[in-house]
């Protein structure tokens, strides 16, 4: 029997390959999260087994190791992700949920949580992370999510299933949503496209050749552009004194301030994240 084989000597052989482009305790957690997923078993099972991976698993792992080494999202190889302390199918069709998101829906459940029966939209769901993160938070609520991609909405629907979430997806195009069906909401909440196409240059290969350019990126030329359509969709769609919330480009912060100003809402704040302006809310 090879040493490899058993789950501590392959846990510390995809590791130590793992530092070759990762930092010492993002190598290790990969290579825990990988060696899970590959023995169906958590790694407190795994110890107390003193687990030997079969060579069927053995080759899996070689696979998915490779995969990740050729700048693959781990969170693609494995097929999911733990975000907001909830399980997620994430593949090529959705961003991957980042931990920014997360401080977003904080803010939304401190500043709405004593608030039982609220009307919410989550627009461009993709993941459906943020609508059923704050569906599962507070049952309550009645809870609808749009994305212009029916594939991102058909996981998005796998995770709301998953998570036991009952919410309503659609598909629409927030540049060119349809005034005359339009319901009112409580809430308006979006994470929209938001970098800059110039900036390709300073993202990472993992990020450029794996997550959808759509749900990323917008023309240099109208930073704005979804920022803009959305308040223009919130002039029919929120309610008097409602609430929008959108996660912002730290460098467009005050451009999105300004042009909530401009459309006449009240009790405007930004907050920070890392030092930088990255998420507003504000009351129409």
């Amino acid at each position: 029997m090879k040493i490899e084989e058993n789950f501590i000597a392959v846990r510390l052989r995809y590791a130590r390959l793992l530092k070759a482009n990762y930092e010492n305790n993002e190598a290790d957690l990969i290579s825990k999260l990988l060696l899970e997923h590959i023995c169906s078993k958590k790694m407190l099972e795994l110890i107390s087994l003193d687990y030997c991976l079969s060579d069927l698993e053995i080759a899996n792992g070689e696979t998915l190791i490779t995969r990740i080494l050729n700048s693959e999202p781990t969170q693609y190889v494995l097929g999911k992700w733990i975000f907001n302390n909830l399980e997620f199918i994430v593949n090529k069709d959705v961003l991957i949920p980042r931990p920014e998101t997360e401080e977003l829906i904080q803010l939304i459940g401190k500043t709405e949580q004593k608030k039982e029966n609220l009307k919410l939209i989550d627009i461009g769901t993709g993941s459906g992370c943020i609508a059923i993160s704050l569906k599962n938070k507070f049952p309550m609520w009645d809870v609808s999510a749009v994305d212009v991609c029916e594939k991102a909405l058909e996981v998005a629907r796998q995770n709301a299933s998953i998570n036991s979430c009952s919410i309503r997806f659609e598909i629409m195009d927030i540049l060119n949503f349809p005034n005359d069906k339009i319901d009112y909401f409580d809430i308006i909440v979006s994470n929209p496209p938001y970098i800059l196409l110039n900036e390709k240059a300073d993202m990472t290969e993992t990020v450029l050749m794996h997550e959808p350019h759509k749900a990323l990126f917008v023309s240099d030329n109208d930073p704005l552009q979804y920022y803009r359509a959305i308040i223009r969709y919130c002039e029919y769609a929120l309610k008097t004194n409602g609430r929008l919330y959108f996660e912002t480009h730290y460098l467009y912060n005050d451009a999105v301030v300004d042009l909530l100003t401009a459309f006449n809402y009240t009790a405007i704040g930004f907050f920070d994240l890392s030092g930088k302006k990255r998420m507003v809310m504000a009351t129409k």
